[in-house]
């Protein structure tokens, strides 16, 4: 039997300039794009989008990601 193994990618990121205790989360699989975001310890967004392959859901998460970068957020490496 060939089992596949899906691609898959999790960002989270926080921004904590002047006063704001915010992140961003996102995680691709496959086609699947999976956003959170809202202020920490407060209330979530969550939303959900397909896109047509993995490349199309990961130039989706890096145009994101450089978005985000500009606006003070970093990304947290989970070492585990």
């Amino acid at each position: 039997m060939n089992d596949v193994v899906p691609e898959k990618k999790h960002v989270y990121m926080t921004c904590t300039k002047y006063g704001s205790n915010k992140f961003w989360q996102c995680d691709v699989l496959d086609n699947r794009y999976d956003v959170s975001y809202g202020a920490i310890g407060g209330r979530v967004t969550h939303q959900t989008k397909f896109f047509d392959s993995y490349e199309e859901a990961m130039k989706e998460m890096e145009k994101k990601i450089k978005s985000k970068t500009k606006n003070n957020y970093y990304e947290i490496i989970d070492l585990n």
